[in-house]
């Protein structure tokens, strides 16, 4: 899996190609928690438009992503979820925690028009 990623205003962008699973979330949750320290920015858009694949441990990362974040009053935002993952992030609850736009722009405004 790669990961980008750019900073927007009060958010940082977490672009993903590839499979998040039980291979890869090590680097994925070690680069966002790096990046989110250095930064000292607690809200997070991570774009999953290009994941082919996500399995438990990825979904278990989103939500630790999600905890840490919530507990230091940031948000988490997913953008980009293909119809495959978004059904299997309903069935996770995932659905009804954390906001899921189609586009990263659409993110951005929603939260600094004070959306969810």
């Amino acid at each position: 899996m790669n990961i980008n990623y750019a900073q927007k205003g009060d958010f940082l962008i977490f672009r993903l190609y590839g499979e998040l699973d039980m291979n890869t979330v090590p680097d994925f949750k070690k680069k966002i928690n790096k990046l989110r320290k250095e930064k000292r920015i607690n809200n997070i858009i991570i774009n999953l438009s290009k994941i082919k694949f996500i399995d438990s441990t990825g979904i278990g990362a989103i939500l630790g992503r999600y905890k840490k974040l919530k507990k230091n009053n940031g948000q988490l935002v997913l953008v980009g979820v293909n119809k495959r993952v978004e059904k299997i992030f309903a069935l996770s609850g995932i659905t009804g925690l954390i906001p899921i736009y189609d586009k990263e722009k659409t993110a951005i405004s929603e939260y600094n028009k004070g959306g969810k």
